[in-house]
């Protein structure tokens, strides 16, 4: 509580119209508005980073865990099986294989597509297999936030 009114990233005490809050880790972190000006583009690891140097956040495992699922799950991003290029996961997509695409029998799946971004060969996830692995969900949920 003593750290309410400290940025966490430059630990310059703000007035309450100055604080802004940015969200690292599922957590709401304090900052001024300076810092968040210069922090609202960087990734979630770098941020988490940024956090920590300090030493004012209080929950620091939460944020070097969030670090070490970035850091691995970078490492295990798949590769395309043409290039070798590491895929980048686009939004899921609802696909219709049935010849009456809007009828009452139409069977729709989802499909999770991640493009090589070096031949631009696709590879296709489903995605209730792909989230049960913590880091493909990780670069999933990443790689389609980036696209926003």
């Amino acid at each position: 509580m003593a750290n309410e009114n400290v940025c966490i990233f430059c630990g310059e005490r703000m007035g309450f119209f100055r604080e802004m809050t940015i969200t690292c880790a599922g957590y709401y972190l304090s900052c001024c508005k300076n810092c968040f000006k210069e922090l609202k583009d960087l990734p979630e690891e770098e941020l988490c980073r940024r956090a920590l140097r300090l030493g004012l956040v209080q929950d620091t495992q939460a944020l070097e865990a969030r670090i070490e699922l970035a850091t691995k799950s970078e490492e295990q991003r798949p590769t395309c099986l043409q290039c070798g290029t590491r895929l980048r996961f686009r939004e899921r997509q609802c696909l219709d294989n049935s010849p009456m695409g809007d009828g009452l029998f139409s069977r729709a799946f989802s499909v999770v597509p991640a493009v090589c971004p070096s031949c631009g060969r696709y590879a296709l996830y489903d995605p209730e297999i792909a989230e049960k692995n913590e880091y493909l969900a990780y670069l999933m949920k990443k790689d389609s936030a980036e696209k926003r």
